[in-house]
């Protein structure tokens, strides 16, 4: 599995909530893991949806929108994160 490189990409949370999973489980198949629901995340993951791509988006924060939210007020509508999905 890709676990090893996505692991050597991550940093620690910049922010004081947020507590890093140290295991992931799932049972889904993806063609396409992106981590990171800002805005450029988005559509990385709209994208790779619309070619065809079984596409899994993993965001660490409840909300996706990633630095757009508080500093511009943008909110991704309906854009609360599950981890039953």
């Amino acid at each position: 599995m890709a676990e090893p490189q996505i692991r050597r990409c991550a940093h620690p949370p910049t922010r004081p909530h947020a507590q890093p999973q140290l295991r992931i489980e799932a049972e889904e198949i993806c063609d396409v893991i992106v981590i990171g629901g800002g805005m450029a995340g988005i559509c990385a993951a709209i994208a790779a949806s619309r070619n065809g791509c079984e596409t899994a988006l993993i965001e660490m924060d409840e909300l996706l929108g990633g630095n757009a939210s508080p500093l511009l007020g943008v909110h991704v509508s309906g854009a609360h994160s599950s981890a039953s999905r």
